[in-house]
């Protein structure tokens, strides 16, 4: 009897992997491409497996500076402006109020790019105010080029702050040049503060990202592909929803902060990790440049859409493709090559129906 009871216990607990659906254990894969020649401003379909869904298409925020409408008209050099009805709400309120400046110039562009914001010299070259919808999940990439090092000296100068926003002030995460760390003012530190100098390429665009799970409180960073801040846990504290971009681009502080010139290009929120990317090597985690493409129509398990955004990929040259499910977990890379652009800058994408956006 022993014997019989101990297999009617066993046989269910063998049966549950046989339950779970396929598709939440395997990591993407991609099957197919429509086109293995891409454009410029394209829109393609990926078929394949493992995709997840996407709820709303698009992602929450995509801003490429020459696709804001509010910037129509603006000569080159103008003060980028804010508030209500614009892509950020402030810019620089601590340093004059007027840092950052919409910039068309062909030789600070970067790739197909017509327009990037710069800051010149100024402690505070800044965006402020973006809000998101919530889903315990944001995902932030964005392009940043620093004139000089910005680790040198004794400071501690912010490139992006993340925050709830019920509470955008004492609920946050911070990434500065020497470490990053989430922050609640009833708790505390809710990590151990990572302690890691900023190893991007002074003159040269550098691609950030960050990845913050409200849910099992972690968090992720990474310059140009390589971690910074691996799954760092803020389980020190109880969990919270980051929803807002409470500022991104150069926020110095502390002793004697360093005014420079940088530029920012490309920025994309999103409320989860699932995304599409084309980068420069066929294995994931060796890549050193990628960049976004836009989810456009539809996202389903087995099939979405894109917008292609060629970034920085010169025309005739080979890429991978990649779709992360919103795990992280990026699909073996499918072989394409850029041909000639089908419109003028980076993609555009019309703000997706039934979506309601907070400023």
């Amino acid at each position: 009897m022993k014997t019989k009871r101990t297999l009617q216990a066993l046989v269910p607990s063998l049966l549950i992997p046989l339950l779970v659906p396929l598709g939440a254990l395997a990591a993407p894969s991609i099957t197919s491409v429509s086109n293995s020649t891409l454009s410029n401003g394209q829109v393609v379909t990926i078929s394949g497996s493992g995709f997840g869904a996407k709820t709303t298409v698009a992602p929450q925020f995509w801003d490429t500076v020459e696709n804001q409408s509010a910037y129509s008209g603006l000569a080159n050099g103008a003060t980028v402006p804010t508030g209500s009805g614009k892509p950020w709400e402030t810019q620089c309120t601590w340093d004059g109020g007027a840092c950052v400046k919409y910039s068309t110039t062909a030789s600070e562009q970067r790739g197909l790019s017509t327009a990037t914001y710069r800051a010149t010299s100024t402690t505070q070259g800044l965006l402020e105010g973006r809000r998101i919808a919530g889903t315990n999940k944001i995902y932030v990439s964005w392009w940043w080029k620093p004139g000089t090092n910005p680790v040198s000296g004794d400071h501690s100068s912010k490139f992006i702050r993340l925050s709830s926003s019920s509470d955008v002030s004492n609920k946050t995460m911070s990434w500065t040049q020497m470490h990053n760390y989430i922050y609640r003012s009833d708790t505390g530190y809710c990590n151990n503060e990572g302690w890691a100098n900023w190893n991007g390429n002074v003159g040269q665009w550098n691609f950030h990202e960050v990845m913050i799970d409200g849910a099992s409180r972690t968090y992720s960073l990474k310059i140009n592909g390589k971690y910074l801040a691996n799954n760092s846990s803020w389980a020190n504290c109880a969990a919270f929803n980051f929803d807002y971009v409470w500022m991104i681009g150069w926020d110095a502080g502390g002793n004697s902060p360093p005014a420079i010139t940088s530029w920012m290009d490309d920025i994309y929120v999103d409320n989860t990790f699932s995304r599409v990317m084309i980068c420069d090597n066929a294995n994931f985690s060796s890549a050193t440049k990628c960049e976004m493409q836009i989810p456009t129509n539809t996202w389903t398990d087995g099939q979405l859409q894109v917008t292609v955004n060629q970034g920085s990929f010169p025309t005739n040259s080979t890429a991978y493709l990649y779709v992360v499910d919103a795990n992280g977990s990026p699909s073996a890379s499918k072989q394409i090559t850029f041909g000639t652009s089908s419109g003028g800058g980076t993609a555009t994408i019309a703000p997706p129906s039934g979506l309601k956006v907070v400023n």
